[in-house]
């Protein structure tokens, strides 16, 4: 392997064991925590054709959950919403806001967000007006 290949397998691996010991310990699981889909393997391999749309698919997966991701912790955190109703209102402005192909996407990661915001980071975050 080369350095920069080790480097990256390092990093997931370190991403990995993160993830796996519960997270990062700032509210939300932050950039340093995300795995990414990457070409390095298929770089490597001979028959990296083959696999190219596969990982251009992969990768284009990861980065809408990614985008929205980072758009909602934005705005439940710029907005300060700690209220069901409110965040009921934020979900449903995403589904309203995009179309059926996304739903299932934007409800996974809605509940990631705030399963991580809210009881996972407790300390984090204050639930008090």
């Amino acid at each position: 392997m080369r350095a920069s290949s080790l480097r990256q397998h390092k990093k997931r691996q370190d991403q990995l064991e993160q993830i796996k010991s519960g997270g990062c310990s700032r509210a939300l699981c932050c950039s340093s925590c995300r795995l990414s889909v990457s070409s390095s393997e298929e770089a490597e391999s001979t028959n990296s054709d083959r696999f190219a749309s596969v990982s251009s698919l992969a990768h284009a997966m990861v980065q809408e959950r990614e985008d929205f991701r980072e758009s909602m912790v934005e705005m439940i955190m710029a907005n300060r919403i700690r209220e069901p109703k409110d965040l009921r209102s934020l979900l449903n402005y995403y589904v309203s806001m995009n179309s059926d192909e996304y739903h299932g996407v934007i409800l996974e990661v809605f509940h990631e967000v705030c399963s991580r915001l809210f009881l996972s980071c407790k300390g984090h975050y204050s639930y008090a007006k």
